[in-house]
């Protein structure tokens, strides 16, 4: 689909140690064979120094832990699974993190927010 790598079922949450041996067969799945080995970009493959991947970086073609997304692959991303529909409401979308609790949910904030504001009046 417009030459954009297709990795359903990737989205969730493992154990930091499980995380290179899923991964590897995840991507090796969607690539339909063995055969060709893997290329890995983003900051996720920096996780933990490095070291919940280095197991595994034999059997990556390379890696960039520098590489980030564009916005533009970003849009056909978004446009892929629109088409195909897989589109949502804005308000159900949420950002994914590879790191723990970088942020808090939209129910989390209002939450927060609420704490804050009570304390401030009860101060």
């Amino acid at each position: 689909a417009e030459g954009l790598p297709a990795h359903p079922g990737l989205d969730r949450r493992l154990p930091i140690s499980e995380a290179p041996t899923v991964l590897l067969a995840d991507l090796i799945d969607a690539a339909g064979h063995a055969g060709s080995p893997p290329a890995g970009a983003g900051t996720g493959f920096a996780a933990a120094d490095g070291a919940w991947w280095a197991s595994m970086s034999e059997r990556f073609w390379q890696v960039d832990p520098s590489a980030l997304p564009s916005a533009a692959a970003v849009a056909r991303i978004g446009l892929r699974n629109f088409r195909a529909g897989q589109g949502m409401a804005a308000d159900r979308l949420e950002p994914t993190y590879l790191r723990d609790k970088v942020a808090l949910t939209s129910a989390e904030q209002i939450v927060a927010r609420a704490e804050k504001a009570a304390k401030a009046g009860g101060a």
